[in-house]
């Protein structure tokens, strides 16, 4: 009995530990998109100042659609993983049922339960916060792309100002020469 319930205890490591490893580089993987993402939004805005207005705006546009295209990868993503996770936890259910066989006392069961319950909780929230970061960088894009559209906006209107202001100038010169 004792060699069985040993077995089955390095048995549930070996499957913890690989959950870890795929967690490790589901991580991974991620830090890495959010690293990409964010070199080329900082790319993005820093080149857009050598850009035209139409040329920014059509970049907040793409940048906007970006950003509704990765809210709902993360919705779906989100969904794909409740599902998985409502699969697992009944996985896991079993898995805890066929430990409460094996192991003698309800205190041991109870401790590898939430030990599993708390992995799957934390694996699921670190793969949204992941998700929610790539969305969060694109959301910044746009608003830094706004920013700068919005500036050119205000240099065209200063611009426009400074030449109203040098024809009536010139107006009331002519004005002046006229009346002498």
């Amino acid at each position: 009995m004792a060699v069985k319930i040993l077995s089955s205890l390095l048995k549930k490591e070996e499957e913890l530990k690989e959950g870890a490893k795929k967690l490790e580089d589901s991580v991974r993987s991620k830090v890495s998109d959010i690293q990409k993402q964010f070199n080329r939004t900082k790319s993005s805005v820093e080149s857009s100042y050598k850009e035209s207005k139409k040329q920014v705006q059509n970049r907040v546009d793409k940048a906007r659609s970006n950003l509704e295209r990765q809210i709902k990868h993360a919705q779906k993503t989100k969904s794909a993983l409740e599902a998985k996770a409502a699969k697992e936890r009944k996985l896991v259910e079993q898995r805890i049922a066929q430990l409460k066989k094996i192991v003698a006392t309800k205190k041991e069961a109870k401790e590898l339960e939430r030990a599993i319950s708390r992995a799957d909780r934390a694996e699921e929230k670190a793969n949204n916060k992941m998700n929610f970061a790539l969305a969060a960088i694109t959301e910044a894009e746009v608003a830094a792309l706004d920013a700068v559209h919005l500036r050119m906006d205000a240099s065209e209107l200063l611009g426009s100002h400074s030449k109203k202001k040098k024809t009536q100038t010139k107006k009331k010169k002519t004005q002046r020469k006229t009346k002498k």
